[in-house]
């Protein structure tokens, strides 16, 4: 009995340890999905302001040449913006898992903490058998010799 409770004491130990673990794992992963959210918004931004380039230029080339450079930095911005996208959604996806497996291991934690309750008063309740035991047999002991003595004294005085 002694050993299960050992062992269920290691395993809530342990069962807490893993759940400290993925509750840190979850807010770094809530960090990283804000800070890939206010990338995105930032490169949203900038792509906003390449795109209400001034119309006050009056040379040609000069106007050609801003609207490709202005294209470059759009499509260099939609690409880092596609892999900001890919990441919040890999982070939010980590992020879902570790709440399930967070989950898991609360649910473990507490089934174990609920089973190691159960056999500690198990345990004190044999305890208590026992020394309810001990006290009816001292109690029939002491019946039985005054039971004996009493029959001696009537003998002896017979």
């Amino acid at each position: 009995m002694r050993v299960s409770i050992r062992q269920l004491e290691e395993d809530l130990s342990a069962a807490r340890r893993r759940s400290d673990l993925y509750e840190a794992e979850l807010k770094e992963s809530r960090q990283a999905n804000e800070e890939l959210k206010r990338k995105a918004a930032d490169y949203q931004h900038r792509i906003q302001k390449v795109f209400t380039i001034p119309k006050a230029v009056s040379d040609s080339e000069v106007e050609t040449e801003a609207k490709e450079q202005g294209k470059a930095e759009v499509e260099e911005m939609v690409t880092k913006l596609e892999k900001v996208d890919e990441e919040v959604a890999t982070t939010s996806k980590a992020s879902a898992e570790a709440t399930d497996h967070l989950q898991g291991m609360k649910m473990a934690k507490e089934r174990l903490e609920r089973d190691l309750d159960r056999l500690q008063n198990k345990e004190d309740s044999s305890d208590s058998l026992r020394r309810r035991l001990r006290e009816t047999e001292v109690r029939l002991c002491c019946t039985f010799l005054s039971g004996f003595m009493m029959e001696s004294f009537i003998t002896l005085q017979q």
